[in-house]
């Protein structure tokens, strides 16, 4: 639609080719539409995102430039230097009548996969800011065009608060725990701290799970049947397979404990965490919140004395 618009001088000459070109895109994706229908509504079910606000559209660009890693004073720093910098390219290029439909082309696959996915998602909510990846592409050629036609200090001040923000972004979010999302090394490091031998950390999540392998591998990780993915083998489900992910029947990771922790990451497949939580609940004599850690629950569960679990 882009290369359409952007070639709309020569349409009437190219249609044909476009056409055609298009229709053997469509016959060759044809196969894969009947999966793909069904992946849709197997994703659409169980997504977890909210409806976003406008503001998500503008903070989106953020992501783009220099990402979320950053101190809670610096966000609006960061919020103002990606949008001066994106609109300022916009404005100054448009002016340009040599830029052309170059420039149409670059603008239309910035801006048009954020506002489309927006106005989706006012109906059926689906905005994530990592689907939108492709076009951070565009954003940095439009920069890089913008560039060209800007004073000198002004080039160079924006390319450095750019470059600036997002190194420290990149700091923090590989080598700062506070700044890892989700905080599952903090949530395994709090349990390392609180665990007593016998005791299991059930995951309602198999990132969570996963996680756990690799910060605190030697606490009991147990991740119980029932996930959805798991059940039908999906590509997440045989991922984690690969990861190291097993899944035992809830019964058996119950049986001969006095206490159980469980960790619930709300990521994905909620109906199938929620009822974990409830058969535990169900099953414990007392199950109570030990800790929230930046959106990660943390409960604990301790089970009836002398009575053998296994049902």
């Amino acid at each position: 639609m882009a290369f359409a618009v952007a070639s709309r001088r020569n349409l009437r000459v190219r249609w044909k080719g476009l056409f055609l070109s298009y229709s053997g895109i469509a016959l060759g994706y044809f196969p894969w539409l009947i999966p793909l229908l069904g992946q849709v509504s197997h994703v659409g079910a169980g997504f977890w995102v909210q409806s976003p606000s406008l503001f998500v559209s503008f903070t989106t660009l953020v992501s783009f430039a220099m990402g979320y890693a950053l101190p809670l004073w610096l966000m609006p720093l960061a919020l103002l230097v990606a949008l001066y910098t994106v609109f300022c390219a916009t404005f100054v290029c448009l002016r340009q009548k040599e830029e052309g439909d170059s420039l149409i082309f670059t603008l239309f696959l910035l801006y048009l996969p954020i506002l489309i996915l927006f106005l989706i998602s006012l109906f059926r909510p689906m905005f994530l800011a990592r689907v939108l990846i492709g076009s951070c592409v565009f954003m940095l050629i439009l920069i890089a065009r913008g560039s060209r036609f800007l004073p000198r200090l002004v080039a160079g001040a924006i390319w450095i608060g750019i470059l600036s923000l997002g190194m420290m972004s990149i700091y923090n979010y590989y080598f700062d725990p506070n700044f890892a999302r989700p905080p599952v090394r903090e949530a395994a490091h709090h349990l390392k701290e609180h665990f007593r031998p016998g005791e299991a950390v059930i995951h309602t999540s198999d990132s969570s799970f996963v996680g756990f392998l690799h910060y605190a591998p030697e606490l009991d990780n147990r991740f119980p049947t029932g996930d959805p993915d798991y059940e039908s083998a999906s590509t997440r489900g045989r991922s984690g397979r690969i990861a190291g992910v097993k899944p035992e029947p809830l019964p058996t990771i119950l049986t001969g404990r006095e206490r159980i922790w469980l960790v619930m990451l709300p990521d994905h497949n909620l109906e199938f965490q929620f009822a974990i939580r409830q058969r535990l609940s169900a099953e414990c004599d007392k199950l109570e919140e030990e800790t929230d850690i930046r959106g990660i629950k943390i409960y604990l569960c301790t089970m009836p004395v002398g009575q053998e679990r296994g049902g």
